[in-house]
């Protein structure tokens, strides 16, 4: 069943994930990431991350205006959602946008790991909405 938040998610945003993506050397990017997994199997991500290698991590969770401009019962659908919703969003425009493909294949290949991630990301961003008294 298609996640009604990620599905908005997606579509919002892929114009400048496009932008982003076509200007990068993608395949390095990846490859790079694909080792920074390998040395950090156990890699907890802040809000206040600045290594390079975690950029697509950042780019693709973490948009505090989308999240701020969600109804608690959009809080509540996103909190109960995985990462694998997401990557299921993204096949959509993988069919035509061979980048979202790439990435989407690369994700789907370390499920366990960016499921970890996006559980630590997924937790600042409920304390974030919490201290902003949103009703999570």
């Amino acid at each position: 069943m298609p996640n009604p938040v990620w599905r908005h998610y997606t579509a919002n945003h892929m114009e400048s994930w496009l932008d982003w993506i076509r200007n990068i050397h993608l395949r390095s990017h990846l490859e790079l990431f694909e080792r920074f997994i390998e040395l950090n199997p156990h890699f907890v991500p802040s809000q206040n991350e600045s290594k390079s290698e975690v950029k697509l991590v950042e780019k693709l969770m973490w948009n505090p205006e989308y999240i701020n401009s969600l109804s608690d019962k959009g809080l509540q659908v996103w909190v109960s959602s995985s990462f694998a919703d997401f990557i299921d969003e993204l096949r959509i425009y993988g069919e035509r946008f061979s980048e979202i493909s790439k990435i989407a294949d690369f994700l789907d290949s370390h499920i366990a790991w960016f499921e970890r991630v996006y559980a630590f990301v997924r937790a600042d961003i409920i304390q974030y909405l919490r201290n902003l008294n949103r009703n999570i």
